[in-house]
């Protein structure tokens, strides 16, 4: 599934992973392939993008998701 995660002023990370887990305000959220509709309040925490290759992970202060049709848009706060 294609992942972005960005600020207002930059993107941080455009790519493809097999799942991420997102800090949601009440617990962890794992989001795969064909994952329903979901948009989500996000708090501090890590991001988590797991990809074939190893995984990447990302510190946020806050922030909103968003998942549709394979797309995982993240936005954090700046």
């Amino acid at each position: 599934m294609k992942v972005s995660i960005r600020t207002v002023d930059e993107k941080i990370f455009s790519g493809t992973a097999i799942e991420v887990t997102l800090p949601g305000m009440f617990g962890k959220i794992g989001i795969r392939p064909h994952h329903a509709t979901l948009s989500a309040v996000l708090s501090s925490g890590e991001i988590l993008v797991n990809q074939t290759k190893g995984q990447k992970s990302f510190t946020l202060n806050a922030g909103i998701a968003h998942v549709n049709k394979n797309t995982v848009d993240i936005l954090l706060s700046s």
